[in-house]
């Protein structure tokens, strides 16, 4: 007799968007096969105790599929639902400006952070396909560990995907390269529109979702807050650096995660998973100040 294992893939198939396509696969990863000669069935007698139902940490007071074996991305995709009936169309960005006037400072600005690509080519290709694990990594999420925590961003991946691929389909707004051919940017120029760039609309929809699961004032969200957005910041600029954004992409992105986020908010299964996600952190807590001791000279 074999058992065979399927692997939940989970994360991110085809590749979470991140801004740059691909759909979020999930689904069954690889297969493993374990040998049981002799069995296990032919040992437990036919009438011994069934497992009807399995207790959940989702308040519902039912039991079922435990909350903590789904896939972060699959159980996102159920909110992304929701979400898809807030209305959130109506919080459009409006139109970039593409004037001449507009777009010669944008692409000066570009030439000038295209000096930077050789110190940031690393993080500019780990990025380019997808930069969740940045924040999780944060958190302390990710790999099995708080698995809210993960779903949180995950649902931000999704968010961002969705409402951003909306917006660069209605303006059609071309990229830095097609704008200014000199660029040359030093990955593929995405096979998508420009404005907004969903770097920046998932990143600080990711950093904005993950401090709220902290308490408004708390030495905890000070503490995580400054360095959540100097992530976001970092994430949407290296697509500027690399080439494939203007600063104006960027900046739409931005405006648009606070938006998105108050419409995902008041949704019962985000704020179920929210709760859970709070549960996750709570063992944390502040230890005071570095008092300088670490800043630069």
């Amino acid at each position: 007799m074999t058992i065979m294992l399927f692997g939940n893939g989970g994360g991110n198939g085809g590749g979470n968007g991140g801004g740059n396509g691909g759909g979020n696969g999930g689904g069954t990863g690889g297969v493993l096969t374990l040998p049981l000669d002799g069995g296990v069935l032919d040992k437990v007698p036919a009438g011994s105790e069934m497992v009807l139902s399995t207790p959940n940490a989702a308040g519902l007071g039912r039991g079922g599929f435990p909350l903590t074996a789904w896939s972060p991305w699959l159980r996102a995709q159920a909110i992304l639902g929701d979400f898809g009936a807030t209305g959130w169309q109506g919080d459009d960005p409006g139109p970039p400006d593409d004037s001449a006037q507009t777009l010669g400072p944008e692409v000066a600005a570009l030439r000038e952070l295209a000096k930077q690509r050789a110190a940031r080519l690393t993080e500019i290709v780990a990025q380019a396909n997808g930069f969740e694990t940045y924040f999780l990594q944060m958190l302390g999420a990710g790999g099995g560990a708080r698995p809210a925590v993960t779903t949180i961003v995950a649902v931000a991946m999704a968010v961002g995907q969705l409402a951003g691929m909306h917006w660069k389909w209605k303006y059609q707004r071309a990229r830095p390269a097609q704008v200014y051919p000199p660029l040359m940017p030093v990955i593929p120029t995405p096979p998508h529109a420009s404005y907004p760039s969903n770097h920046a609309l998932q990143a600080h929809l990711a950093r904005l979702s993950l401090e709220a699961l902290f308490p408004a004032g708390s030495k905890l969200r000070t503490a995580f807050a400054t360095p959540l957005n100097a992530l976001a910041e970092r994430i949407a600029e290296n697509r500027e650096v690399a080439g494939v954004h203007f600063k104006s992409d960027s900046s739409a992105g931005e405006a648009l995660a606070p938006r998105l986020l108050a419409r995902l908010a008041p949704l019962p299964r985000y704020a179920a998973l929210v709760a859970e996600a709070k549960a996750e952190l709570g063992t944390l807590a502040t230890g005071g100040t570095t008092g300088g001791a670490i800043d630069p000279p």
